[in-house]
């Protein structure tokens, strides 16, 4: 991490994009265990990674933009679980963060729904309400997934 920190105030911004990409790809490819272990320090880790691949892969990534989503990540990699606990925020009555206040991990709340489902074909709303929760959760915006989430979830439950 210090490293694509040390890139970054050089302004070499595409080195420190590609040095970051390790981080993701080692993030990625352990991410099941690591969710299973501690989700909410996930989530805080996650959220703070996904700000800083975003900074850095901007057409004209913006130096304090970068520092600050890199200075970020590292202080949630030192401290992934604040002592703050705050109230769990819902979407239609469903939960879509923790108790941290951190988004719930896209993926969960997708599968939630996919289980819900069970197979069945979705109403043409649930199923809208799907394809946006799919196609924010891949572009890593977890918050907005999970909310088109939870109203699916809300509209099956209904």
């Amino acid at each position: 991490m210090s490293d694509t920190q040390t890139l970054a105030k050089k302004g070499e911004f595409t080195a420190a994009e590609k040095r970051i990409t390790d981080l993701e790809t080692l993030w990625d490819k352990n991410a099941a265990k690591l969710r299973k272990a501690d989700p909410s320090a996930w989530g805080v880790i996650d959220g703070a990674a996904d700000k800083a691949f975003a900074a850095l892969r901007t057409k004209s990534p913006d130096s304090k933009t970068v520092m600050q989503s890199l200075n970020g990540l590292q202080t949630a990699l030192a401290d992934p679980v604040p002592s703050e606990v705050g109230a769990v925020q819902k979407v239609a009555g469903i939960a879509v963060t923790d108790k941290t206040g951190h988004a719930l991990p896209c993926e969960a709340m997708i599968g939630q729904l996919r289980d819900t489902l069970g197979g069945k074909t979705a109403p043409q709303a649930v199923s809208d309400l799907q394809a946006k929760a799919l196609e924010r959760c891949n572009a890593d915006d977890d918050t907005r997934a999970d909310a088109f989430s939870a109203q699916a979830l809300a509209m099956l439950n209904d």
